[in-house]
């Protein structure tokens, strides 16, 4: 099974670029280098994070949180080691 990256390309495809590329650059001795592809999430489902509830008897709002925190958050990047 092949983790799909995109319009159909495969992680075969990916290790065939970067195998190439290597060749091109002087052989597998001559060239070493890496390249990292990474998405990190945090939050996915969007759930609210409550925080800083009013402490205030006699507010209309006392109990009721009065901010959020952390919404959702996506990265995706490229690392190049060499």
């Amino acid at each position: 099974m092949a983790l799909v990256l995109g319009q159909g390309g495969t992680i075969q495809d990916v290790h065939k670029v970067m195998t190439d590329l290597r060749n091109a650059l002087g052989g597998a001795g001559a060239a070493r280098f890496r390249i990292e592809l990474y998405l990190s999430g945090q939050n996915l489902l969007n759930r609210a994070n409550y925080v800083g509830y009013s402490g205030v008897i006699t507010s209309p709002f006392f109990g009721q949180p009065t901010n959020v925190m952390n919404p959702r958050e996506l990265q995706a990047g490229i690392r190049f080691g060499f």
